[in-house]
């Protein structure tokens, strides 16, 4: 009589750390209920630290994603780009937005509605709260200054991380 092999049964998960970098965990075992009650004790630890679990894409073989290359743009003259790691509705139309491992906001969003364009629904974001994120804000440096006489950033526009 041959004996069988233990089946492996294996869970793994993409998100958002906090500081705005893709991870990723995995959790195996040989018993089903075992390996979910762990993946259960993962979402739990990601939440704690406020990270963000990525969408699965169904073209992407059940993998997590975020969107495609083809969302980022060529900049025109005179505009820039710069990874929003953390977002933070100040108001029912207004959101600061935050670069990576940055303590104070980098730039001013005025219309919460540019934000279904990154896949963020306004509605469901609390205010006065920074809530992790990863996408891209496109920007130009305004004529118009601030009392120190540097320039003001006018979002342009948002688009998708890789």
């Amino acid at each position: 009589m041959t004996q069988q092999k233990p089946t492996t049964v294996t869970w793994s998960i993409r998100y958002i750390d906090p500081s705005g970098f893709e991870a990723s965990m995995s959790v195996a075992g040989e018993e089903s209920g075992e390996v979910m009650a762990r993946a259960q004790g993962v979402m739990d630890y990601i939440g704690r630290i406020g990270g963000q679990p990525l969408p699965v894409h169904a073209g992407n073989g059940g993998q997590g994603s975020t969107a495609p290359a083809a969302d980022i743009q060529p900049l025109a003259e005179g505009e820039q780009r710069m990874l929003i790691a953390k977002i933070k509705r100040t108001d029912a139309t207004h959101a600061d937005l935050f670069g990576r491992g940055h303590k104070y906001p980098d730039l001013k969003l005025f219309e919460l509605a540019d934000l279904l364009a990154v896949g963020i629904s306004p509605d469901e974001l609390p205010t006065g709260i920074e809530v992790p994120c990863r996408f891209f804000a496109v920007y130009t440096l305004s004529a118009k200054t601030n009392k120190q006489g540097n320039p003001y950033k006018d979002v342009v526009r948002l688009e998708r991380g890789e």
